[in-house]
Formats: structure tokens, C-alpha cells, sequence
């Protein structure tokens, strides 16, 4: 078995964030001005809180009430995109949001020590990201249930603003707070340790250098929130898994602006006492918490996340596929529910799991002797704060970054902070974006299509209408949102964007206009520019996007199963298929062998044990794998 280092987070003071231009930044360029819109939902408050007296912790903050009549309004609306006005200081900050397209539509259960129980009244919010308007440094997630909003909004000038209720655990009350973490009148009190590694781990100069790829494969991650969670959320399931999506749209928000998608798989709530109460500290809760995962579970990693006060976080360093050893791939994110304040703390809790996720996929930590090519150090902002909290003996004494830290960093102990929009730095977010890219055990985030294709008659007035066919299925539908431009893409563009999972359409322009279509959206990777290819009179437009093969259209179901699973893509008809199963520690336990296909098949489980295994199915001369889990 490879050698697995265990480290631990220490994070415990407000973080100061500055920005970067970076991918959330070019989503937004792309989209036209006029498609953004107009949302108004805050109402500012003038005088002291009706909750409590804040002056008591902030320096300054604004407040603001937001009628759930109006939140329940605008999650049912679904805008794509939106233009939202959050008051500030004394005057307001205007985003620039749209939808996050990496939600994967998690399981919801809950936990009693007995067996779980599916969540079947949940009902979902809406979940963006975005930047603030006229501002090329900055980066913001927010989310927006019926009763509750999450989010942070990160500048270079402003640093690290957060958006809550003003009570967090207060859901009853329709008043919410804005505040910079930077107007917090105390530290966060964590002051958890480090093990001392046994050795460095020093990476290899291909894994670090600088690469902007977005990553095909996406990092799926099981959950478990704790009894604490469950007690001081009003003993309310559904406030928790608000909490969770909205927690984990701001975690993902991190990734995906460095170009790597990460996506909530399973949401488990203990709603009776957990099996790591016992934990006097997150050493304990990672124990107990490996312990529970060595019969598996429904994801790529697995994160403890508790209210209890047991430190900051710890994790597994590069843990992905290390089958069969998956109890590894764990982490524990704590202290999420501070007891410091009522305030909400979401910067503080997505920068937790943000960085303990970023130890499991492969990134010690910036002040590792593993850097540069030569196992030297990015930052020491560690050491500055404190020289016990030093990892490795090499001569390297960076100075602290004056633009602030990276996520993997130590660097909120220091003056300069954590600068969100930074992300992860050059070095590790290339060696994140290696481990995924390479990661075989992976799969895609959600179902993508493959080549979009339209054909038609070019005359010199119009593009006749046809079918635009991708791979899992063909819908018919009235476009919502076009913008005319002429047949030289150079100044617009015609966005089309797929509603409630449909990502096939036909497009039906006025015989009396002429269109074109320079991009499109297709549900997974966001706008898509097209290229014409013109052949006398015929014109077809090919995505640009790396070529996603229709295999991606696979699905499987029920995940975990019992005693069967049904594999189905609804592009394949009376065609015929192999596959075969294979456990966690690649041996080929079953196989099939021309298993007649019509949109679906069902495959009996037979006599597997509990656990993780893999499914390759092979159709002509492609095939795809997925994880799957048996109950």
C-alpha cells in the first residue's frame, strides 16, 4: 500500500481575500448584457437588529430583510441569469450571477445508527455563481432556498464578504446580514496542531507546471453532517441539506474557477446521536470517521462535517483511487458552528473543506518542502506565524505574499490572509487538475452531450430550420432567448440554454429574420462556441469543446443498489452492449456479452458482497466506466 500522509489544518482567524481574473470571470464576459436578469430582494435596514446587538463583534455591517414570499418566488423562477444588487457600507455592490450548471443532484438521507432513510421532501434551491459587475478581480457563490440565503462575495478591494441569515440558526426571521470578515472584532479561537510528517512529499516537476485545462473527470464527495448539526439546525433535516448545497456551491465555486469540478454526491444527516461523539478532537473524528467508511460509500471522497468545537480540519493527502484502500480517502471538516458568534461564518467554513478536499485529491500544504522543482516552499507563512508549524527541513524562507495566500496555504495567520480568487496558486492547482485529469476511478460530473450539429439551407435571408440532435434525445421546444447578429460572429452571439435537464432541441428562427449561431449552452461546460463549416450550400456548426463521447450518456441506477442495477441511454435503440464488472482492486468479477439494448438493461447483482466496484461498458469500439455501490 502506498504511503498515505495524514495532515492537519489549522485555520482559525478571519480571512482576507483579494481576486485574480480568472474562469468565473471569462463564464460571465460571454454572456450577453441583456440576458442578465434584473433581480431586486434586499431591503436595507436602517438602526440595530431585532436578533442582537452586532456591534459586539463587527466593526461595521449592513442588515437587510428579505420576505421568504420573495425568495420562494425566484427559486421557482430558475433564472439562468441574474443581476442582483446586495447593499454594502453605504451603498451597494451589483453581481453579475449565473446558474452552477456542477450540480449533480446529491441523495438525501438521514442517519439512526439503524439504517438510512431516503429524503423525499426536499425540495431544491437555486444555486449561482458570478462576479461582481465592472470588477475584473473578483469572484462570488450564493445560493437561495425559500427560506434562507448562503453566499460569499470575494474582491480584491473589499476582500471577503458574507451574506446570511443575521442569526444563522434562526430561520424563523426574514433579516440578513452583510458583513466584511475583515470588520470582525475577534479571531476565530481554533488552535489545532500539526503532525509532523514522517517524510515530504516532493513532487515531480510535470505535476506542478502550469496548466489551465479544465478537468473532464469530476471529484464526487459523500457526506456526513453530524447530530450537532442536526440540533442546532431546529432538528429540521431540510435546513441542514440547504446548508449543505449551499456550503458546497461555494466550495465548488473555488474549484471550478481553477478549472476543476468537484460536485456533492450524498448528503447524510444524523438526526439520533453519531458514532463520533466520542471525538475529543478531529485526530478522534478522523478514526471514528475511517472506521465507518471501510464498507464504502457513494462518492470519490468522504467528508466529516460537524458544529462540535474539535479543531479546524484534517485529511488524507492524495488519496483518489487508491483502491482497496478507500476508508483513506476521507476527511473531517470541524468546528463549522463556532460557538465565537451567531454570526454566519460561511468564508471560514468553505475555506475548511475547500483546503481539506484540496489534501485528498493530491496538495500538501505551501509551506511543504515539495515545491518549485527543487522541494522548496511557495510561502512560509506557517513559520512566520509560528516555526513549530514548519513542515520539512529545507533552507526556504519565502516572504509572506503581498497579494495574499493561496487556499492551500497557512497564510490567514498572516496580515496578508487568503485571497479566495487566488485559488490554489499556479503549482498546486496544476498538480489538482493532473490528479483528476489522470484520476481513472473518475467519472463526469453530470450526463454531457457530445457534438451538437445543425444542418440547413444557407440562402442569403435565411437559415432553414432543422433539428439539433445530441446524444440523449431530441425535445422540442420554444426558444426563450435569442439575439440576432449578422453571419460575421464578431460582435455577438445566439445563446440557447437547455431547461430542466433537456439538451435537445429544435430551433425554429422567423422565416422572415436571419440568424446565426455562434454559441450555444450545453448544460455541462458552459457556452460552447461553434464554428461554420460551409459546404456549397449546407452549413453545420461543430462544438469546439474537447469531443465528449456519447458513452458520457450512460446512466445507472439505483446507486447504491441491492440486487440489481439498470444501466440506461436513451440514444442507444435495439442495439446490443458488453460490459463487465470489476471490483474496487481491478479483478474481473463478471462480465456480459451481447446484451441486447433498447434505451435501458437490467443486470442482476447476483452473489457481490457489499461494496464499491466499477461497471466498463463497451459499445462498438468506445466504452465508459462507472462506480457504483452495493448495499
Amino acid at each position: 500500500m502506498k504511503k498515505i500522509i495524514l495532515l492537519i489544518g489549522i485555520i482559525f482567524s478571519a480571512f482576507f481575500i483579494e481576486a485574480q481574473t480568472k474562469n468565473i470571470q471569462g463564464i460571465i464576459n460571454q454572456i450577453h448584457q441583456d440576458e442578465f436578469i434584473h433581480v431586486e430582494l434586499f431591503n436595507k435596514k436602517s438602526g440595530t437588529s431585532e436578533n442582537y446587538n452586532f456591534s459586539r463583534d463587527l466593526n461595521e455591517y449592513n442588515l437587510s430583510d428579505v420576505s421568504n414570499t420573495n425568495l420562494s418566488q425566484l427559486v421557482r423562477q430558475n433564472h439562468y441569469a441574474i443581476r442582483l444588487e446586495i447593499p454594502y457600507k453605504n451603498s451597494s455592490i451589483s453581481l453579475l450571477l449565473v446558474k452552477n450548471q456542477i450540480i449533480d443532484h446529491p441523495t438525501y438521507n438521514t442517519e439512526n445508527n439503524v439504517s438510512k432513510s431516503k429524503v423525499s421532501d426536499y425540495q431544491e434551491g437555486v444555486y449561482y455563481y458570478g462576479v461582481v459587475e465592472n470588477s475584473n478581480n473578483s469572484v462570488a457563490a450564493i445560493s437561495f432556498f425559500n427560506n434562507n440565503i448562503i453566499g460569499v462575495i470575494s474582491t480584491s478591494e473589499e476582500g471577503n464578504i458574507v451574506i446570511g441569515k443575521s442569526i444563522e440558526t434562526n430561520f424563523e426571521s426574514e433579516e440578513y446580514i452583510i458583513y466584511n470578515d475583515k470588520d470582525l472584532k475577534h479571531a476565530n479561537p481554533f488552535t489545532c496542531g500539526v503532525e509532523q510528517l514522517k517524510q515530504d512529499v516532493n513532487l515531480k516537476q510535470d505535476e506542478i507546471k502550469k496548466s489551465r485545462t479544465y478537468t473532464t473527470n469530476c471529484v464526487k464527495i459523500y457526506t456526513e453532517f453530524d447530530y450537532q448539526f442536526y440540533q442546532d439546525f431546529s432538528n429540521n433535516v431540510n435546513n441542514v441539506i440547504n446548508y449543505a448545497n449551499g456550503l458546497f456551491n461555494i466550495v465548488g465555486t473555488l474549484y471550478y474557477n481553477d478549472s476543476i469540478k468537484i460536485a456533492l454526491n450524498e448528503v447524510n444527516v444524523w438526526t439520533v446521536s453519531d458514532p463520533y461523539v466520542s471525538a475529543a478532537n478531529t485526530n478522534d473524528a478522523l478514526d471514528l470517521f475511517r472506521a465507518q467508511m471501510v464498507g464504502g460509500f457513494n462518492g470519490d471522497l468522504a467528508h466529516l462535517l460537524s458544529r462540535r468545537s474539535l479543531g479546524g480540519g484534517i485529511a488524507y493527502v492524495d488519496v483518489l483511487c487508491i483502491a482497496p484502500y478507500y476508508q483513506y480517502q476521507t476527511g473531517v471538516s470541524a468546528s463549522l458552528g463556532t460557538g465565537l458568534t451567531p454570526l454566519p461564518t460561511y468564508s471560514w467554513n468553505s475555506e475548511v473543506v475547500t483546503h481539506e478536499c484540496g489534501h485528498n485529491i493530491a496538495s500538501p500544504h505551501t509551506h511543504s518542502c515539495s515545491w518549485n522543482g527543487n522541494n522548496t516552499r511557495i510561502d512560509n507563512c506557517a513559520g512566520h506565524y509560528n516555526v513549530a508549524y514548519q513542515e520539512g527541513n529545507c533552507v526556504s524562507d519565502p516572504v509572506d505574499p503581498p497579494s495574499g495566500g493561496t487556499i492551500m496555504s497557512y497564510c490567514h495567520l498572516r496580515p496578508v490572509g487568503i485571497n479566495f480568487v487566488n485559488g490554489f496558486g499556479p503549482q498546486p492547482g496544476a498538480l489538482l487538475r493532473n490528479k483528476v485529469n489522470n484520476a481513472a476511478c473518475l467519472t463526469t460530473c453530470v450526463n454531457c452531450p457530445s457534438d451538437i450539429t445543425i444542418n440547413g439551407v444557407l440562402t442569403d435571408t435565411l437559415i432553414e430550420s432543422d433539428t439539433w440532435v445530441v446524444a440523449n434525445g431530441v425535445t422540442s421546444m420554444n426558444s426563450t432567448s435569442i439575439v440576432k447578429i449578422d453571419p460575421n460572429p464578431n460582435g455577438g452571439y445566439f445563446q440557447y440554454i437547455p431547461a430542466n435537464g433537456s439538451q435537445s432541441f429544435t430551433i425554429t428562427p422567423s422565416t422572415s429574420s436571419s440568424y446565426f449561431i455562434a454559441k450555444a449552452e450545453d448544460g455541462c461546460s458552459g457556452l460552447v462556441p461553434s464554428k461554420p463549416q460551409a459546404n456549397n450550400d449546407n452549413l453545420s456548426f461543430e462544438d469546439e469543446n474537447q469531443h465528449i463521447l456519447q458513452m458520457s450518456d450512460f446512466i445507472l441506477y439505483p446507486n447504491p443498489a441491492s440486487d440489481f442495477i439498470t444501466i440506461r441511454n436513451s440514444n442507444l435503440m435495439n442495439e446490443s452492449i458488453n460490459y463487465d464488472i470489476i471490483s474496487i482492486d481491478g479483478k474481473l468479477l463478471s462480465k456480459g456479452r451481447n446484451i441486447q439494448f433498447n434505451e435501458s438493461t437490467t443486470i442482476h447483482l447476483g452473489d457481490l458482497s457489499k461494496g464499491l466496484y466499477f461497471i466498463k461498458i463497451f459499445y462498438k469500439s468506445e466504452s465508459n466506466t462507472i462506480k457504483f455501490q452495493k448495499k
